[in-house]
């Protein structure tokens, strides 16, 4: 039973995008957050010769050439940054947002392995050797780390937006991780 709609619940979150802030200290970090901080994230995360975070999705996916660089929880930083622009959204329907997004989700879906697997830096040794890689094959790879970023973003996502695009890629993740 959804506990949401127990009888005993006696209290119930908000929805994401159901409050707003209008005034004062925590507008003036909201805003900050919407007009400043989140672009220039994105400015820094799309620079290959600053982060490489989302230049690793692209050699991942083949679109460019390279080798991964950067740790590997790069991926997992990179699902955090989705995440707030999928809050951000929820709130202020901001269009540039939204096909970011769309942009951005595109590129992490044609990473994503047909059965499921998703990790740049193992994906993109597999493209370079041509041979599968083992997933789960370091606990210290990072792989769960950014898998658990990954849900959190689609989830936020979804209910931001109302589509699937991302919950279907973590969906496919969780079902490869369920069966490993």
């Amino acid at each position: 039973m959804n506990a949401l709609l127990s009888p005993y619940a006696k209290l119930r979150s908000v929805d994401i995008d159901d409050v707003e802030w209008t005034e004062g200290f925590w507008h003036q970090k909201f805003d900050l957050c919407h007009k400043v901080m989140i672009p220039n994230m994105w400015r820094l995360l799309e620079d290959p010769d600053t982060s490489h975070a989302y230049a690793n999705f692209l050699i991942a996916t083949g679109l460019e050439e390279g080798e991964h660089k950067g740790p590997p929880w790069h991926d997992g930083d990179f699902y955090k940054w989705l995440e707030a622009v999928a809050s951000v959204y929820a709130v202020t329907k901001d269009e540039k947002y939204d096909q970011l997004m769309d942009e951005v989700i595109e590129v992490i879906r044609k990473v994503q392995r047909e059965d499921g697997y998703i990790h740049t830096p193992a994906i993109i040794e597999q493209r370079h050797t041509g041979s599968e890689i083992k997933a789960f094959r370091d606990p210290h790879h990072f792989e769960t780390y950014n898998l658990g970023h990954l849900m959190t973003a689609a989830c936020i996502h979804h209910r931001a937006t109302g589509k699937t695009t991302l919950l279907d890629v973590a969906r496919r993740a969780c079902d490869y991780g369920d069966g490993v």
